[in-house]
């Protein structure tokens, strides 16, 4: 290696992934990383920085569906920067796909989870004018026949989905056959349970015939010759365990979702099963991080740090997928992503910040950390952990897809394809709509400056948490000092005037309860033995009169 710095430009769509690479580069010698950009800006980023000595691009294959635009990625950037190192670094194993790219000029590849120092070896080679593809992208068409014939493997959740949802199935007609074994049944009864049970089949078969099977591949040669058959790579090792919590929220999102809070909640607006969609993406956008995180190693104090980042990055991975197959891009001056970037900030800062106690959610579910709960800590797997864990990831998720319904009606509320495709029938006119902004609008200010000031000040959080198929409200106590601290303004005036509310009502309910001694000493003792002596004269007076007038009689 020369005495001279390499500038290092890395290219990729996703954030997480450039960000831990950036931070493992930056601890080898006689490399620099110039810049992160993603592959829509490469391009440009490059013409400001052609000028530069000994520079060297890291790129991975563009986030899109079709091939031939990744392809058309890789021409772009030979073409016009013909001189410039690219070593390809990405966790796409299509041979055909790799092999295209090689023959475009692209002087190395690296499969994603390469260790930091075979990626120096690499980089080291494609400084030195030699091309650094291993032999097995030089692929004969008998394996790329068995690499096609073996199918992706659906991920677990899926499978967890279509064993809990037949189990329960399985369960429910069992209990309706013993209801229809009740020879003094009624008629109206017995058709009523008939009807359920012919649902209940169909909803059997079509979960039995759309969600996934679980297929365990054997290769045929493996019964002939079994020293020398190949060895297939199991994909679930190679895949992070969904943990607890997230497969028990998976099956409650699968019984439905509905809110029976006392308050209106951005999620009203969508259909039953497209709310049920945002928040299984939601789910699935968190996994995939955590899947992100675990790979890159990011430790406690690195996840502390960038914890806003991450979260955002859920955020706008769940916000493209969802609304990205009904935004009219063709008539749109402005695409998906651009417009996700532009709000991304404004709402990270204005509202993902606020979801309580995310760094307590990810610690656990990366690395098992214990729990403190009301000042108790509690070992990873206690029944006390898991409760709070399982409330903080319902709120979690709810929240981060109450935040990407606030982007659809920010920006397209009225918008007639998102309106027919995602709204619920009785949020079809524009009156329905604008009604329910001004209720959010409305609870937005109340909460922002008066419950949310208040629940501060109490050291309380509210979550919004999922009781099987209902959304409610629950309150946890914690320490909330810091947040108090930066209160301002009107929030800070109100707690305030709970503060002298508190100071002041005790002796304002003393000086009330005096007086009320008094009033009633004085209505009871004064007052009431006054009336009770005047009444007693009345009554002997009359008396008196009564023994008088018999007296005469006589």
């Amino acid at each position: 290696m020369s005495d001279r710095n390499f500038q290092i430009l890395l290219i990729d769509d996703d954030p997480i992934f450039s960000l831990g690479l950036a931070t493992a580069l930056v601890t080898l010698k006689d490399f620099q990383i110039c810049d992160r950009v993603n592959t829509a800006s490469a391009l440009a980023t490059l013409a400001t920085l052609k000028e530069r000595e000994n520079l060297i691009a890291i790129a991975d294959i563009p986030s899109v569906s079709k091939v031939t635009n990744s392809l058309h990625f890789f021409q772009q950037l030979k073409k016009n920067y013909p001189d410039l190192p690219v070593l390809l670094l990405t966790a796409i194993r299509e041979i055909r796909l790799l092999k295209s790219i090689r023959t475009l000029g692209i002087e190395g590849y690296c499969p994603k989870g390469t260790n930091i120092e075979e990626l120096a070896s690499v980089l080291q080679q494609i400084i030195a004018g030699n091309t650094a593809w291993p032999e097995q992208t030089a692929i004969t068409q008998q394996h790329l026949d068995l690499q096609l014939s073996v199918p992706n493997s659906p991920p677990q959740w899926l499978l967890n989905l279509r064993r809990s949802g037949l189990s329960q199935i399985k369960e429910s007609l069992l209990k309706i056959e013993k209801q229809l074994e009740n020879q003094d049944l009624p008629s109206f009864d017995w058709l009523y349970w008939q009807g359920r049970q012919r649902e209940l089949k169909v909803a059997r078969s079509l979960v039995d015939r759309l969600l996934p099977v679980e297929v365990i591949l054997i290769p045929s040669s493996e019964k002939e010759s079994p020293q020398t058959s190949l060895p297939i790579p199991s994909s679930s090792s190679e895949l992070v365990a969904i943990p607890s919590p997230l497969e028990n929220l998976l099956s409650k999102i699968q019984l439905g979702v509905r809110n029976q809070t006392p308050l209106t909640l951005e999620l009203d607006i969508l259909k039953q099963n497209k709310r049920q969609e945002l928040l299984y993406l939601t789910v699935r956008q968190l996994q995939a991080v955590l899947e992100d995180l675990q790979g890159l190693k990011v430790t406690r104090v690195e996840l502390e740090s960038r914890i806003d980042i991450f979260v955002g990055e859920v955020w706008q991975k769940t916000t493209l997928e969802f609304f990205s197959k009904y935004y009219a891009q063709e008539k749109a001056s402005i695409s998906i992503v651009e417009l996700i970037q532009q709000n991304s900030l404004a709402i990270a800062n204005s509202q993902i910040q606020k979801i309580p106690c995310v760094l307590e959610l990810l610690s656990y579910l990366l690395y098992d950390s214990s729990l403190a709960i009301d000042n108790v800590t509690y070992r990873h797997n206690s029944p006390e952990a898991k409760a709070r864990i399982e409330d903080l990831l319902d709120n979690f998720t709810i929240q981060i897809a109450k935040r990407t319904i606030q982007f659809l009606l920010n920006q397209f509320p009225e918008d007639e394809t998102i309106k027919y495709n995602l709204y619920d029938r009785k949020f079809i006119s524009s009156r329905e709509i604008a009604r329910l902004r001004n209720e959010l609008s409305w609870q937005f200010r109340q909460d922002r400056y008066f419950l949310e000031p208040k629940a501060i000040f109490e050291s309380r959080y509210r979550l919004f948490v999922l009781k099987g198929s209902i959304i409610q409200t629950k309150s946890i106590s914690a320490s909330r000092l810091p947040d108090l601290e930066t209160l301002r303004g009107i929030p800070f005036f109100v707690t305030l005037v709970l503060e002298t509310r508190d100071a002041l009502a005790p002796r304002v309910r003393a000086v009330i309860a005096f007086l009320g001694r008094g009033v009633v000493y004085v209505l009871t003792q004064v007052i009431g033995k006054a009336i009770g002596l005047i009444g007693q004269g009345i009554v002997q007076g009359l008396g008196n009169v009564v023994q008088e007038t018999r007296y005469r009689k006589k």
